[in-house]
């Protein structure tokens, strides 16, 4: 995966005009039809359609976000999946390299920034015409942190932090009631450990708490909470092997809430093929067996949609491409294979569902992320196509 830090350091560039387009070639694959231009437009200039952030469903659109190390962030919008058209003005009128991830809060829909001048910033609309500032400067911190995740939970919007440029201030997570002001922080810097790789990764609820993960050397580690205030530390570090570096908190699937990990060694290098997990009261975690037809570089496998009793993964995939699996508890299935033709695309994000097709991104940085979709009808079982086996490689290769 590539380096999340590597963001810091973006040149800015041209405004992309505010101008709605069409794609200049539909392309399909295996059932699948490519519904955005590469880059919408700026080839590998938005080579990541999909940087870190969701798909969103909001009021009817479907909404996805570019990042260029050329340019500023900007976040695009379709009512039909097809036509795709700016909203707000690139970076919000800022100097916002990134949009980190979005989510949705008493009716707004909100996005947090990377900003290399005034510190990360949180940003929301409620027509995805009009973009209001709620949070600005890193809480405070300005470029020695930036706000990773967000996550509603008991009547307030909920904002993790990584630590970036060896602050040692660690991850927090603040809140606001209300999702404008008033942020506060519930937790100590890192939970009580205030490392430069102490980062709060991802959010998720389930069964009353709200759960969050740190990226930590040494195994990352699951806190939870059930009041916003007090956390507990349910799992050990790593889950059961402190080489589960990075945890990816996902979705629930007949009521057991899963996740992935990515593998590191104590030297921060990637070790083998990415793991699962799930459980059903949030302490007790139990490793799922994954098909031996997993590539073996596959490197994360992280639970992001959950639709008609399937739990897809989107996954990273170095060299041969980023692969989309589901899983219905028992049976998993190859969605995807060779990040839909192209093997440059190694990250393939399935995250929404919307007028009959579900629909994926890419990470591509020789072409530009595009984004897929595939019409539900055919995606039952007797409908997936017979995809060349991958199989475990023989060995890792490097990641970027």
């Amino acid at each position: 995966m590539k380096n999340l830090f590597k963001t810091s350091v973006v040149l800015l560039g041209l405004v992309l005009a505010m101008l709605p387009f069409r794609t200049s070639a539909e392309t399909s694959w295996n059932g699948w039809e490519r519904v955005s231009d590469f880059g919408f437009g700026r080839g590998p200039d938005y080579f990541e359609t999909l940087p870190f952030a969701h798909f969103w469903h909001y009021k009817d659109y479907i909404v996805a976000s570019a990042v260029s190390q050329t340019g500023r962030a900007q976040v695009y919008k379709s009512s039909d999946g097809k036509t795709w058209e700016t909203s707000g003005q690139p970076g919000f009128g800022e100097n916002n390299t990134f949009i980190y991830t979005t989510s949705e809060f008493n009716g707004f829909l909100y996005a947090s920034t990377l900003n290399e001048t005034k510190g990360s910033q949180i940003w929301r609309t409620w027509d995805l015409v009009n973009w209001e500032k709620v949070a600005d400067n890193a809480f405070g911190y300005g470029d020695q942190s930036a706000i990773f995740t967000l996550q509603p939970f008991n009547g307030a919007l909920y904002a993790g932090t990584i630590a970036i440029n060896n602050s040692g201030i660690g991850g927090q997570i603040w809140r606001s009631t209300n999702g404008k002001d008033g942020w506060t922080r519930v937790t100590s810097p890192g939970n009580g450990e205030p490392t430069t790789y102490s980062v709060t990764f991802t959010m998720a609820v389930f069964k009353d708490y709200l759960y969050t993960s740190f990226w930590t050397e040494g195994g990352g580690q699951i806190y939870r909470t059930a009041d916003g205030t007090n956390w507990e530390w349910p799992t050990g570090r790593g889950i059961d092997d402190p080489a589960n570096t990075i945890i990816y908190l996902g979705q629930e699937l007949n009521g057991e809430l899963y996740l992935g990990v990515d593998r590191q060694d104590l030297q921060g290098g990637y070790t083998s093929q990415g793991r699962v997990y799930k459980t059903s009261d949030g302490v007790h975690w139990q490793r799922v067996e994954l098909s031996p037809n997993i590539n073996y570089q596959t490197w994360v496998l992280w639970p992001t949609l959950v639709y008609n009793g399937w739990l897809y993964f989107s996954t990273i995939t170095q060299s041969s491409g980023g692969e989309i699996w589901r899983y219905n508890g028992s049976e998993w299935q190859q969605f995807v294979d060779g990040g839909f033709g192209d093997h440059d695309s190694d990250f393939v994000y399935i995250g929404v569902e919307m007028g009959g097709y579900l629909y994926a991104g890419t990470d591509n940085n020789v072409d530009g992320g595009s984004i897929w979709r595939r019409a539900i009808e055919d995606a039952s079982t007797q409908n997936i196509p017979t995809l060349p086996e991958t199989g475990p490689a023989t060995s890792p290769a490097a990641k970027k």
